[in-house]
Order: C-alpha cells, then sequence, then structure tokens
C-alpha cells in the first residue's frame, strides 16, 4: 500500500469517528446549558433520549440530585415557581409536544429537585418511548444559585415518584463547556494525518 492510500484510509477512519460523534451528541443524550443572562439563568435545551425504564414524570421534566452532584448551591429549604420571562421551549415526548411554562425549585429535601413544567397531568412514559426537550427559556432563577461545570444524570421524574430512567442520560452545563465541535475533531485529524503524511514523504 503506497502513501497515498495510507493517507486516504487515515483521512476515511477520521471522519468516520467524527461523524460518530456527532450523531451521538446530537441524537443520543438531552442537554440543557446554562448562561448567565443579566445575573439570570438561561436554559437551552437539545438532543433526545430513549426511555430505559419506564416511569411517571408527574407534570414535566425533572432533575433529581443537584445538591449531591454539586450542581445546585441555592438557598437550602427553598421550595417554589420561577416564571418564564422570555423564549420558549417544549418538552417532547414521542410524537407529542407539550410548551413549558414554568420552572419548579424543590429545596426542601436533600437532593433538590430542578422541574421544567408545563402542567399537563400525568405524564407517563414507557420503554422505548423517545423524550427531547427544545428551545430555549430565560427564567428569574438566579444564574448564582448554580455551580459552573459540567453534570451527568440518568433519570428522569420528581424524587416522590416513580422516576424514569434514560438510555444515555442527561448531560447539564453550567456556564462555558469546552466540549470539542465535530467540525473542529475533523480539522484537526485531517491535520494530523497531512503530519503524518508529510514526514512519510519526506523519508
Amino acid at each position: 500500500m503506497n502513501a497515498l492510500n495510507i493517507f486516504k484510509n487515515k483521512v476515511l477512519a477520521v471522519v468516520f469517528i467524527c461523524a460518530s460523534t456527532f450523531s451521538s451528541n446530537t441524537y443520543a443524550l438531552i442537554i440543557i446549558n446554562v448562561t448567565d443572562n443579566g445575573g439570570q439563568a438561561e436554559f437551552t435545551f437539545s438532543g433526545s433520549d430513549v426511555i430505559s425504564t419506564g416511569g411517571h414524570l408527574n407534570n414535566g421534566f425533572w432533575l433529581n440530585d443537584l445538591n449531591e452532584a454539586n450542581a445546585y448551591n441555592g438557598a437550602p429549604n427553598f421550595f417554589g415557581q420561577h416564571g418564564i420571562i422570555g423564549g420558549s421551549a417544549d418538552l417532547n415526548i414521542n410524537a407529542g409536544s407539550y410548551a413549558l411554562q414554568d420552572v419548579w425549585v424543590n429545596g426542601d429535601n436533600a437532593d433538590y429537585e430542578l422541574g421544567f413544567r408545563s402542567h399537563t397531568n400525568p405524564f407517563d412514559v414507557s420503554v422505548g418511548d423517545t423524550i427531547s426537550l427544545s428551545g430555549s427559556i430565560l427564567t428569574n432563577l438566579n444564574y448564582s444559585w448554580f455551580n459552573e461545570g459540567s453534570y451527568s444524570f440518568s433519570s428522569v421524574g420528581p424524587y416522590s415518584f416513580n422516576e424514569a430512567l434514560l438510555a444515555d442520560g442527561i448531560q447539564f452545563n453550567v456556564g462555558a463547556v469546552d466540549v470539542p465541535e465535530p467540525t473542529s475533531l475533523l480539522l484537526l485529524g485531517l491535520g494530523l494525518a497531512g503530519i503524518s503524511f508529510a514526514k512519510r514523504k519526506k523519508a
């Protein structure tokens, strides 16, 4: 096999790896990005996942154990509703789409629950159901109540109910999180392959 064919094979391998990464990041994980917008928390949603263990979501999309994961540092024993003051987002379950109407923080338990609610009752999901969040909302939650970093969660549903489990889970990013874009990975791979090819040619 000559040097040109080796180079071509390396490029194809890099393209395949980047395509797999892009597919995984886009379709097999629910991503929630939290950013600071004038001191308020803005949530941007993307991705989707499949239910691996059925359960009850109550009235929306709930995250649990934020305190245990060290993602939330809001005032203890806080319990209440927070409004959406800008933007819009939907909870999507299979073919159904439900507009998010508010955000609820339940801080009376040690785990701290964060619920993106649509006030449609009940949401029961079964194995194989597809679930996703889409859109972006600005809330009157203080951004400073969240600790910057990237956190992973596997369940969805309030703590007091039968939680559902996700096949791949939720990535909860607070602040700027450096995750290489697929295009960046592709360019890096092509560059490395080119350097390797140039070294072989000189040899």
